[in-house]
């Protein structure tokens, strides 16, 4: 794909493809960045689970068993995840908090990056929009 869109905070994964390789072909990004949790496999997938959101653009490149290689520009378009406010909240309930880990560091990371989903973090996440 010349575009991917993921959501933060998911699984994300997109097959990479290359028409006459011969033999078994490797991948690796070359330039550009990747959001944290996305890594594109030696098999030609990028998969993993996404911790940032926004834009992102990377220059992949590929090599066939021959040594043969070309490169390809690959665009990413990371939304934020969806959660709601009863989400949130729920750990300063006393309830069983129902977010997943991933969303916790995504949380954290988009909020005041301090190691930990806390407070700060999910007001900096309603403040930018965020939760319905």
């Amino acid at each position: 794909p010349e575009s991917c869109e993921f959501v933060a905070g998911a699984s994300a994964f997109a097959l990479l493809e290359v028409r006459g390789a011969v033999g078994a072909a490797t991948w690796e990004l070359v330039s550009g960045g990747l959001p944290d949790g996305l890594r594109v496999q030696t098999g030609g997938a990028l998969a993993g689970t996404v911790l940032e959101s926004g834009s992102f653009e990377a220059r992949i490149r590929v090599r066939d068993a021959r040594g043969l290689s070309a490169e390809g520009d690959v665009s990413l378009q990371v939304s934020p995840p969806d959660i709601t406010v009863t989400e949130l909240a729920r750990q300063w309930m006393g309830s069983t908090p129902t977010l997943t880990t991933f969303q916790r560091q995504w949380l954290d990371n988009a909020g005041n990056g301090n190691g930990d989903y806390d407070l700060g973090d999910a007001f900096l996440y309603l403040r930018n929009g965020g939760a319905r």
